[in-house]
């Protein structure tokens, strides 16, 4: 499988019609009428959808139901992103059941996180479900007021 990225709906279009090799859409497909647009062209076998690129929960699992009308599998992108954006991608995700087996989870590339309660760590490949209510983790408030530290540093 290879990874296209492009920039248009004519690009799309394209992808779909003359790429023989199967084919994971990234950054083309952000939110619900893009994850269209690339279902509708048959553009892509697989979708690699993150909450950051949809804005949210709920966005994401919609894109993710388009894909899953469409036949086409969702993979979870990650990015450096903190156990909050973990926990809510991975409950999100297990509601579809198009969902592909290469997911992505990068909030161990943080040197420390700002949830506690909760092993993140992946077992034999997998992320087990939290059994906490909610997105089942508690957020370590001084660590909170650490990660502001650097944020506001940067603002000069």
């Amino acid at each position: 499988m290879i990874l296209v990225e492009v920039s248009t709906d004519e690009d799309v279009t394209v992808c779909g019609e003359c790429i023989s090799t199967p084919t994971a859409a990234g950054v083309e497909a952000f939110i619900s009428y893009d994850a269209y647009d690339v279902c509708r062209a048959e553009a892509a076998d697989l979708i690699v959808l993150g909450l950051n690129e949809t804005s949210g929960i709920n966005r994401f699992i919609k894109a993710g139901r388009i894909a899953e009308a469409a036949g086409i599998s969702i993979c979870i992108h990650g990015l450096c992103e903190t156990g909050i954006t973990t926990c809510a991608a991975h409950q999100a995700a297990t509601t579809l059941p198009n969902l592909d087996d290469g997911n992505q989870y990068m909030n161990h590339f943080l040197p420390w996180d700002i949830i506690e309660s909760l092993d993140l760590t992946l077992k034999t490949g997998k992320l087990p479900l939290p059994s906490c209510p909610g997105l089942g983790f508690e957020l370590v408030w001084n660590t909170v007021a650490r990660a502001r530290e650097p944020y506001e540093k940067s603002l000069g």
